[in-house]
C-alpha cells in the first residue's frame, strides 16, 4: 500500500496489474490518470466496465471474508486475486 497514493489505486493496481506501470507513469508525471485513458481511449469501455465488475465481485469477497473471519494465513492476497478475478468473467 505505501507505494500507492490512494487505496483506489491500491486496489486496481494490484488486482489488474497490468495497470501498475501506466499508475507509476501518472506519479512521475509522465502518464494519464486512469480516467483519462479511459476518455482517450487506451482503456475501452468494455474494459472500464470488466473492471468494475470484477472490483464489484472483489469487494463482495472481502466482505464475505471479514463476516467469515477468514485467517488471513490462510486467506491470502493471492487466493484473494484470483477468486476475484475469476468471478468477473
Amino acid at each position: 500500500m505505501e507505494r500507492y497514493q490512494s487505496m483506489v489505486d491500491f486496489i486496481l493496481c494490484e488486482i489488474f496489474v497490468q495497470f501498475r506501470k501506466d499508475c507509476f507513469k501518472y506519479y512521475e508525471g509522465t502518464g494519464e490518470p486512469f480516467r483519462k485513458m479511459i476518455e482517450s481511449g487506451v482503456v475501452s469501455e468494455a474494459d472500464r466496465e470488466w473492471c468494475e465488475r470484477v472490483l464489484g465481485h472483489g469487494l463482495e469477497l472481502a466482505r464475505r471474508a471479514l463476516v467469515a473471519q477468514r485467517d488471513r494465513r490462510e486467506y491470502s492476497w493471492t487466493v484473494f486475486r484470483k477468486e476475484t478475478l475469476s468471478l468477473g468473467r
